[in-house]
């Protein structure tokens, strides 16, 4: 009886892994994280409290009033940049709270 070769590179069992235990949304907010303060400038990211990611859904807490009235007008350019961060066209939507 002939075996199937069952090897796998590190990365396809990795992406598997997440696929299965389904981290991506989670993976993909962690990396929001890390970029904010990047895309958005020091800042406008020092006023966020909270950064929620799902399906392909962005929700920003932002503490100031007249900063979450300003960043109202340019989610798009918001999504843009954290889409060009990310390297990929995940963020399809920004909910400013």
């Amino acid at each position: 009886m002939a075996r199937g070769s069952n090897q796998q590179t590190l990365g396809e069992v990795i992406r598997e892994m997440i696929a299965h235990y389904r981290l991506g949304d989670k993976l993909t907010e962690a990396n929001l994280r890390d970029t904010l303060e990047k895309s958005l400038g020091k800042d406008i990211a020092k006023h966020v409290t909270s950064i929620r990611f799902y399906k392909g859904t962005v929700t920003l807490a932002i503490a100031n009033a007249a900063l979450k009235h300003e960043l109202s007008f340019s989610k798009e350019k918001i999504k843009e940049e954290l889409n060009q961060a990310l390297k990929n066209n995940c963020v399809e939507k920004i909910i400013i709270v």
